[in-house]
């Protein structure tokens, strides 16, 4: 055998090599079937028959018969996998988008849409699969999000039926197609279809929390960094995170820059300071009197010096000399109750007169009535006889 004659030995009656029998030619083929009852693969086979027996080209052998038995080939696993053939990348979002239906589960269909360029997921709950159902979600999305260029789906029905087929082509999407019982081909979509399962497993068969476990697997997945991005899907389609429950533990760094703003100087004023007040009631544009309250940053209260309070704006204020005389009482001004924020002009009746009926001019001003005149003349409604349009010559 060309081997080292020390390998060898002899016990009773029979050569081993070492701790292996050696066996002669005519019983070789009893052997191999005996090794191969289980109809194991090659690798197996050799590692038991390397712990019993051995023959020159005994690896050969168990090579050749199970390569050859019809049993074996029946059942064999598909042949190693070839790498998966890589899509074209895009450099923008929604050029190119993966759909598939995942369900029925938990009594419900799932249409899943998955962004090649920022993988962000969009899933539906349905009723069905139809064509019509499928077209209805697209147009939706699209609506939102803008028509890709490509869309990517396996071979199911509603993927290939006539409706659908011309939904894309109304729009210019080039529909790409997988290869039949492959998967990994639409390898985005199915992804995400195991994802979903796997987190809608977690509520433990609870239909009536589906919707809600959806909606908070969404936003968790579309804020989470991509495997293979190395960026949220979020980041990559709108330019920023999305915000979650998550963000409350964080500092709001935008907090001290907002208050940096809001400390720009702005005119102040100080209780009993002299201004004028910009008067909305009359042609008098301003009116006198003091700073009573102050309310907030920006808005204060003025007692006038007829005794009404005002509320105005600061930019509605303009600080006077201490000495400027002060306003004699009016009958024009209007009191202001400090706890009512309407404006101090008063709202006037929406009626009109008619200008057909001969009505007596109305002195109409925003002032108080004087104890002289406590009555206003009383508005009559038109007289005039109002006729319906006519439309349509009907």
């Amino acid at each position: 055998f060309n081997i080292d004659q020390k390998e060898f030995t002899i016990q009773q009656e029979c050569i081993l090599r070492g701790q292996r029998v050696i066996i002669p030619k005519i019983l070789q083929k009893q052997i191999l079937d005996e090794l191969h009852s289980a109809h194991f693969g090659i690798y197996k086979m050799k590692g038991l028959a390397r712990s019993y027996c051995w023959w020159p080209g005994i690896d050969n052998d168990i090579e050749t018969l199970v390569k050859n038995c019809a049993n074996c080939n029946k059942i064999k696993h598909t042949s190693t996998v070839v790498p998966v053939h890589s899509w074209e990348s895009v450099n923008k979002p929604f050029h190119r988008v993966h759909v598939d239906y995942a369900g029925p589960f938990y009594g419900h269909y799932y249409f899943i849409l998955v962004d090649a360029y920022s993988r962000w997921p969009e899933v539906y709950v349905t009723k069905d699969m139809t064509a019509n159902t499928t077209i209805k979600i697209c147009r939706e999305i699209f609506s939102r999000f803008g028509i890709p260029r490509v869309l990517v789906s396996d071979n199911g029905r509603n993927f290939v039926s006539y409706a659908f087929e011309s939904f894309l082509k109304q729009n210019g999407i080039k529909h790409s197609l997988s290869a039949p019982y492959h998967p990994a081909t639409n390898g985005l979509a199915e992804r995400y279809v195991q994802t979903l399962k796997q987190s809608l497993r977690a509520i433990n068969g609870n239909s009536s929390d589906v919707e809600k476990e959806l909606c908070r697997l969404l936003l968790q997945y579309r804020k989470m960094s991509h495997s293979i991005t190395k960026q949220s899907p979020s980041m990559l389609m709108f330019g920023r995170e999305i915000t979650s429950r998550l963000d409350l533990i964080k500092p709001d760094l935008n907090k001290n820059a907002t208050a940096i703003r809001n400390n720009i100087p702005v005119r102040d004023f100080q209780i009993n300071d002299r201004v004028a007040v910009r008067n909305y009631a009359n042609d008098i544009k301003w009116k006198f009197g003091n700073v009573d309250k102050k309310l907030g940053k920006l808005h204060y209260h003025v007692k006038l010096d007829n005794g009404n309070v005002w509320k105005r704006h600061v930019d509605q204020l303009r600080r006077i000399g201490d000495a400027t005389p002060r306003d004699s009482p009016q009958n024009d001004d209007i009191p202001y109750d400090p706890s009512n924020n309407h404006s101090d002009v008063t709202t006037l009746p929406e009626t009109l007169p008619d200008p057909e009926i001969n009505t007596p001019t109305l002195d109409i001003t925003a002032s108080v009535p004087t104890n002289e005149e406590n009555t206003l003349p009383q508005l009559r409604r038109s007289n005039r006889v109002r006729r319906p349009p006519d439309r349509l010559n009907l």
